[in-house]
């Protein structure tokens, strides 16, 4: 992760510590990198420095903000990396085609009971 080619597709049930090991991941990326964290609640802790983290809003008020229209958000910003909370409906697609730009070193989550089932949701 401290070189940032690799993407990492992090899978596993809930409450397995996800968002834990995302979050120390994200603490040893170089603090003279552009990041852009993407999550419906902010839970992600990092060290690093040039950190933006866009949290979506529910649209209860009129002024909601959906994780989709961060990834538009995050496409138009220099970020380098990307780093996700948790990879759910077209949010995986999003993240696809982030790789597809030339996005290296992102980090997502998602729900599965292993690790097939993880790319399974991703594909789907």
């Amino acid at each position: 992760i401290a070189q940032g080619e690799a993407n990492l597709l992090i899978v596993g049930p809930g409450r397995s510590g996800k968002t834990l090991l995302t979050s120390a991941l994200l603490s040893e990326i170089s603090s003279a990198e552009r990041v852009t964290t993407i999550e419906e609640i902010p839970e992600f802790v990092g060290s690093a420095i040039n950190v933006e983290q866009l949290v979506s809003r529910p649209a209860d008020d009129g002024r909601g903000v959906s994780v989709s229209d961060l990834f538009q958000i995050a496409l138009k910003r220099s970020a380098r990396r990307l780093i996700v909370s948790e990879l759910k409906n077209e949010e995986a697609s999003h993240f696809l085609h982030a790789l597809e730009v030339g996005f290296r070193g992102c980090v997502a989550s998602s729900y599965g009971e292993y690790s097939e089932d993880g790319l399974w949701r991703l594909l789907d």
